[in-house]
Parts: C-alpha cells; sequence; structure tokens
C-alpha cells in the first residue's frame, strides 16, 4: 500500500520531527478548495490550538458526492493548497483523494490513513453545511466509530446534530464535538464571482494564492455565464 501522499515544506533545520510511532492528533480536513482562501486557514488554526492537533491535513476532493464538479482542475487546486500551507508547518497538503479515482469519500479517506498510521487519532474539520448531509455520507456510522468530528460554525446552517443521528444515540456522540467560534464570511464562489468580474481578492486568499489565479487566469468567466 502507497503511503499517504503529503505535500509540504519539510521541517526547518533543528527542529525534531513528530516521531510517527507516537501516537499524534491529525485534523483531516477535506474540501473542492476551488479556492483555499484564508477562512479554510483561519478554521484550521483555531481548531488545531483548541484541540491540541499536532497536525493538520488539508485534502483537496477529487469529486465531492454532494457537491457540483469544481470549477479548477484538481492538479490546479492541489497546487494551490500547497501554496496557502507552504509556511505552516503544522498544515500540509495531501494528495490522497485526488489520487484515488472516483467520488471522494471520506471513509474511504480515513481507512486509508488509519491502516498506514494506526497511532494516529483522526479528527475530521467540518462545515455545519456539510455536516447537516452526514447521515447521507457512505457508511456514517463506521465514520463516527473511525474518527472524531469536530463541526464549525457556517453562517445559516445549524450545529445541531441531525435528527437521524440523534435517533441512532440516546445521547449526542462524544466524538462529535461543535467548536464554537464566529462564522467566517468567506465563501469559494463568491471569490470565483469576484474574479469573474474582475475585482480583487488580496483580501481573501493568501498572496501566492491570488499570484497562481492570475498567472493561470482560473475562474475568468462568471459561473452564471
Amino acid at each position: 500500500m502507497e503511503p499517504v501522499p503529503l505535500t509540504g515544506p519539510s521541517a526547518p533545520s533543528g527542529h525534531k520531527k513528530p516521531d510517527l510511532e507516537d501516537r499524534q492528533r491529525i485534523g483531516l480536513y477535506g474540501g473542492t478548495f476551488d479556492p483555499i482562501h484564508f477562512g479554510h486557514l483561519a478554521v484550521a488554526r483555531d481548531v488545531q490550538a483548541q484541540f491540541g492537533l499536532d497536525q493538520v491535513l488539508f485534502i483537496p476532493a477529487a469529486q465531492s458526492p454532494f457537491r457540483n464538479p469544481p470549477i479548477a482542475s484538481s492538479k490546479h487546486r492541489l497546487a494551490m493548497v500547497q501554496l496557502a500551507v507552504a509556511d505552516t508547518e503544522i498544515f500540509r497538503a495531501s494528495a490522497i483523494d485526488i489520487q484515488r479515482s472516483g467520488p471522494s469519500f471520506m471513509i474511504d479517506t480515513v481507512e486509508t490513513i488509519s491502516a498506514q498510521h494506526p497511532k494516529w487519532d483522526l479528527f475530521i474539520l467540518i462545515g455545519a453545511d456539510a455536516f447537516r448531509e452526514l447521515p447521507a455520507w457512505r457508511r456514517s456510522g463506521d465514520l463516527l466509530k473511525s474518527a472524531t468530528f469536530i463541526v464549525v460554525p457556517r453562517s445559516s446552517f445549524s450545529t445541531t446534530i441531525p435528527d437521524e443521528l440523534s435517533d441512532q444515540h440516546s445521547s449526542p456522540p462524544a466524538n462529535i464535538h461543535v467548536h464554537h467560534m464566529p462564522p467566517i464570511d468567506i465563501s469559494a464562489s463568491s471569490i470565483r464571482e469576484q474574479i469573474a468580474q474582475d475585482l480583487p481578492i488580496d483580501s481573501l486568499v493568501p498572496a501566492t494564492v491570488d499570484r497562481y489565479i492570475n498567472s493561470h487566469r482560473l475562474y475568468q468567466e462568471s459561473e452564471s455565464s
């Protein structure tokens, strides 16, 4: 079995890398990242600090089972994630979903990572909008047993546990945590629309991502056109 494809900066000279034989707390942050933006990074920083995560893996999806196909290619989206996390050692980009054909199901990702790293305790970072769809996810029951969910607020979306999950448990599952932080009103769709209208996005994405989008002329046409 091939190891989980990780991309990102190597540890600085003199810095002790985590011992992979030791138990670690690893965040899994999946999404289309079309494009990645400051909202994604702020959520990852806040969750990492609150839950004491040793590392957060940003995992661009090849294709979400619940979303329209991404606008940018897998290659471009992975490259933008790599650029966005390049200066943060505790954040890494992973190509595990992009390198697997077909829709990106989180249970496949979790089982692959768990098999390769049995001493990793996995924490799934998930927005409230995606969390409400959890009962429809492939093998959601197995997924709840395999990882801890950290639900992050999104504007206009409830962070309450879906009825389908509540009905299966006499009390809220112990491995579902609602992370309290102010909702961040940045969306990839609004960024794409601003680009299509030739409006600046420098306050919404890292400078390296902004330059990459410009140099590859991504999102130049309106999605509604």
